[in-house]
């Protein structure tokens, strides 16, 4: 059998800038490494001005969201893909806060339908509205998940805070207990889950820590915290790319 090719969906920064040599795509090392030691092969699912092309998605057979500053709508699209294609999906810190977005988005949409990013982010707007403006809650600093200015390689344990695991949860079967310590680095939490989604981990402040699509034939799974950062520890990149030849 073919390797499976986990696509990895670049942070960016687009168009804020007047010099295009300012506009960029990012990944961050620690993604492509865990895909590799974790026998799979990661590429970088790169877009044309911000929008991504379904021939580039269907070369991956799961994707991870690595985590960023800002959700643009590629990343929908991508979440959108995966759903409908079955293709495994691990959203990491921006990631699993752009799954608790769509969760929302989704909810409202018809399944016997498909939908264009521009009537997805119509769907996005009203929920704003709704929402005074925005599906995330901003975290008042300081607090135990804004330490991405303090982290550095030898100091990474020195910033773990523990999360409670739903029991039953894909994340519980991956890490065979109900309480971790991990590393957080996000300034945010999730305001509202769409019912299709549930979060599957809590820290100590109450702060959601993992979101997961429900539905047990998919693995859609997102986390708040930062399981790249722990160099050691493939599980959950193993169980992606698992879950990913499962359906090749």
């Amino acid at each position: 059998m073919k390797p499976v090719i986990v696509g990895i969906i670049p942070t960016s920064q687009l168009f804020k800038k007047e010099c295009p040599y300012d506009d960029f795509y990012k990944v961050i090392n620690m993604y492509p490494k865990q895909i590799f030691e974790s026998g799979a092969i990661p590429i970088g699912v790169m877009m044309h001005d911000g929008q991504v092309n379904e021939q580039a998605l269907a070369l991956c057979d799961a994707f991870i969201i690595q985590g960023g500053n800002c959700v643009y709508p590629y990343i929908y699209e991508v979440i959108y893909y995966a759903i409908r294609t079955n293709k495994p999906l691990l959203g990491i810190c921006l990631g699993s806060q752009a799954l608790a977005i769509f969760s929302a988005i989704y909810e409202q949409m018809d399944r016997d339908r498909v939908y264009q990013i521009e009537e997805i982010l119509a769907i996005y707007q009203k929920l704003k509205q709704e929402y005074d403006g925005t599906l995330l809650k901003h975290l008042d600093p300081p607090h135990i998940h804004d330490q991405e200015k303090l982290i550095t390689r030898t100091t990474i344990t020195q910033y773990e805070h523990p999360i409670s695991l739903i029991p039953g949860s894909r994340l519980s079967a991956i890490y065979q207990c109900d309480q971790m310590d991990v590393v957080s680095l996000h300034g945010f939490d999730y305001k509202y889950i769409g019912s299709d989604f549930e979060v599957t981990a809590v820290a100590p402040d109450g702060v959601a820590e993992a979101i997961e699509y429900k539905d047990p034939n998919y693995f859609i799974v997102g986390t708040h915290f930062h399981p790249e950062i722990r160099e050691n520890d493939h599980r959950i990149f193993e169980m992606l790319i698992k879950e990913a030849m499962k359906r090749k």
